[in-house]
């Protein structure tokens, strides 16, 4: 595993001062005042172009390694092909030519930053949870891949599951997409953008289209993380603790198949979908904004703050009424409570 060297930005030993005259410098910054690293100068360094060749390099990994070294070989060809992509990512890093530090975002995070990631992360995470949702309503058959990816996923230890399936992507995964690829993109100057196209790629690679739009939501967050913060260490974390809640889940599940003909299962109606979304929604509408604030250099819009905490507040205040309609007016719930009195 290669050990990442962490460096402050660079400063010149003697820095010129500059004249009281003088306007500010904003060369390197977005239009949208991000703190980010710019491209590399001149011939050196990733551009727009390398990163698609790079993705394109690892579909064509995924399909034709990949896929038959995790039919083969399970949870053990999972964590060969983490480290091919590992590999794809330094090499693509080390031949671009550019500092590697900048290409792979391989600095220290301000604390604030930090915070503002996390905050960003809780935002999207909870509002891909509604996503998720409909998807499984709406397609029972993703229910069926995600009990097939909970059986591959529980076939070895909880602990290796956590290394091979949580550690070893929160490395090898945002090496590739946040750093090689994120940084071919930083060409096109607008955040937002580079973030969206970076997330789209990112839902993409995982070769599954019921799960496209969440992992797509997640890629954009953790790659607008990187950009605001001008490091990859954040979105790495939140990569880590986002899959070992999935390999936590796996197990949760799996425990729960020898009890569940003992329990009454509840089916979620569309009533009680609607409602759970509008609660994970209010969360996901104050978390962005608080994480965009933290982000940001420049002065809250006057009230902006206001009316975006009370949108918040009536959708979980909607959302909880719909959902308790809902529960109490469902049949299993009846059942339920038939059983107890009895």
């Amino acid at each position: 595993m290669p050990i990442f060297h962490l460096s402050p930005d660079n400063t010149p030993d003697h820095p010129s001062t500059p004249s009281p005259d003088a306007a500010p410098d904003n060369t390197n910054r977005p239009s949208d005042g991000a703190p980010f690293p710019p491209p590399e100068k001149g011939p050196r360094g990733l551009k727009f172009y390398h990163s698609l060749i790079i993705f394109a390099v690892v579909i064509a990994a995924m399909l034709f390694i990949a896929a038959p070294l995790q039919y083969a070989f399970g949870m053990a060809g999972l964590a060969a092909t983490e480290l091919l992509l590992l590999a794809i990512a330094l090499a693509a890093a080390r031949l671009s030519g550019g500092d590697f530090r900048d290409t792979l975002s391989l600095r220290l995070p301000r604390i604030k930053h930090f915070f503002a990631g996390l905050l960003l992360y809780a935002g999207i995470y909870a509002a891909v949870i509604p996503v998720s949702l409909f998807t499984q309503y709406l397609f029972p058959q993703a229910g069926e891949i995600s009990q097939a990816l909970t059986d591959f996923g529980t076939t070895v230890p909880p602990l290796l599951a956590v290394f091979i399936m949580a550690f070893l992507p929160a490395v090898c995964e945002e090496s590739v997409f946040r750093g090689v690829i994120l940084s071919g993109f930083r060409q096109l100057r607008k955040p937002v953008v580079i973030a969206l196209i970076t997330g789209i790629l990112f839902g993409i690679f995982h070769l599954d289209l019921f799960r496209f739009l969440p992992t797509a939501m997640l890629g954009f967050a953790f790659s607008y993380i990187t950009l605001r913060s001008g490091s990859i260490l954040t979105a790495c974390i939140l990569h880590f603790l986002n899959n070992v809640m999935s390999v936590y889940s796996m197990y949760l599940m799996k425990s729960a198949e020898t009890a569940a003909e003992e329990t009454v299962a509840f089916s979620l109606s569309l009533s009680m979908l609607t409602g759970i979304s509008l609660i994970y929604l209010a969360f996901a509408a104050a978390g962005i904004y608080l994480a965009c604030r933290l982000f940001s250099d420049t002065r809250a819009i006057p009230h902006l703050t206001l009316i975006v905490m009370l949108i918040a507040l009536f959708l979980f205040i909607a959302g909880a009424a719909i959902y308790t309609s809902a529960i109490l007016n469902s049949q299993e719930f009846m059942e339920l409570i038939r059983q107890y009195a009895a």
